[in-house]
């Protein structure tokens, strides 16, 4: 991915003409770290909420920042959620947002996945019925 960019980097300051093109790679890789929540650790299961700072967060933790914030809050006043991140503030009250990216790219790992699945099962068996054809 760090390629990528320097790709892109280098065609639009002239260094290349040419920018890798992969909408029609049947496969392309990613960081995964990407797919990680920065709170928990954990890999998102559905879409993360994004904040308006840009950073993603599953919806569990965003969550938990919420409660904070709204039990932290003076009274009368707006409750402020604090990015893990990079500290900016966002209003508690602000309906979560869904990352539609990262679901998209969560989609289709999972089918990714499923499919790779499906094919070691094939090739499983068929090696099953192979080796019973050479018992017989």
């Amino acid at each position: 991915m760090i390629k990528f960019f320097q790709n892109i980097k280098n065609a639009i300051t002239g260094n290349i003409t040419s920018i890798p093109i992969i909408d029609d790679a049947p496969k392309v890789r990613i960081d995964s770290s990407a797919l990680h929540c920065p709170i928990c650790i954990s890999v998102f299961g559905s879409a993360p909420a994004i904040l308006s700072c840009g950073h993603s967060f599953c919806v569990t933790c965003i969550q938990q920042m919420i409660k904070l914030a709204i039990r932290n809050a003076a009274p009368m006043q707006e409750p402020l959620l604090e990015c893990a991140l990079c500290r900016a503030q966002t209003s508690a009250n602000l309906p979560l947002v869904r990352n539609f990216a990262i679901e998209a790219i969560l989609q289709s790992a999972d089918d990714s996945l499923h499919e790779a699945n499906a094919e070691s099962d094939e090739i499983q068996g068929y090696q099953l019925t192979e080796s019973k054809d050479q018992v017989a």
